[in-house]
């Protein structure tokens, strides 16, 4: 969250399990691939400060586009129900 402020980013919903994170980011100037790679760093970072050692991300990242305000509620409602669902597919 820390990364996404110093970035400007404007982080509408967020959701971390074991194996893997989702984000909703708001549109923002700088490249989302930029972002991304500096969330990776800072959270590797975090681990290691933690006592993990080894690799913890995988290379890329998905990555879906909201044109409208629909849309975005949409994919915020998704991760609120994700996080709910401890992590399960809502059905």
């Amino acid at each position: 969250m820390r990364e996404a402020k110093r970035w400007g980013e404007g982080i509408e919903a967020l959701a971390v399990t074991s194996e893997h994170v989702h984000v909703v980011v708001r549109y923002s100037e700088p490249p989302i691939d930029e972002f991304v790679r500096a969330c990776k760093a800072a959270g590797q970072a975090a681990l290691e400060r933690a006592g993990h050692t080894g690799r913890v991300w995988a290379k890329g990242y998905d990555k879906r586009f909201c044109f409208d305000e629909d849309a975005l509620r949409t994919r915020v409602e998704y991760l609120e129900g994700y996080a709910k669902g401890g992590g399960r597919e809502r059905v």
